[in-house]
């Protein structure tokens, strides 16, 4: 009997003990990106900065940094100038496009998402004008640029 006992303890103290495997919560969104100089895709996760819905995608997941978020449940930070092209699908199925801006108009000034809504072509820049502020825009139009 005490065995058994034994056996039952050991076996419930391995089992609740032992090693969860990481899941991707609901704000993760799968990305591709390429580094600035480098020519292989890294395909990932982002940690979506949401702050009404995390299904929506909210340019605050890039300004600055990008959080991203392995298989394994390691997290990683990528400055936002560090990367040249990005792809982010959100639980809407939306796909959003964000190329460096040195390759668009040839300064840095971060990444810019691409933007068309039928009337409007061309590229939109979000950045902080403070640290802790809200989140401004710039639109470029596609014929001005180059």
């Amino acid at each position: 009997m005490k065995k058994v006992i034994s056996l039952v303890c050991l076996l419930f103290f391995i089992l609740s003990y032992s090693q969860k495997t990481f899941k991707y919560k609901d704000r993760h969104f799968p990305a591709r990106y390429v580094l600035v100089g480098r020519k292989d895709t890294i395909s990932t996760r982002v940690q979506n900065i949401g702050y009404v819905t995390h299904k929506k995608f909210y340019a605050e997941t890039y300004v600055g940094s990008i959080l991203t978020i392995s298989e394994s449940g390691e997290k990683q930070r990528v400055q936002e100038s560090d990367i040249q092209y990005m792809e982010i699908i959100d639980l809407e199925g939306v796909k959003r496009k964000l190329f460096s801006s040195q390759l668009i108009l040839g300064k840095n000034v971060g990444l810019l998402q691409k933007y068309n809504d039928g009337e409007k072509d061309g590229y939109v820049d979000y950045y902080r004008v403070s640290l802790t502020g809200p989140l401004s825009t710039k639109f470029y139009p596609k014929e001005v640029i180059k």
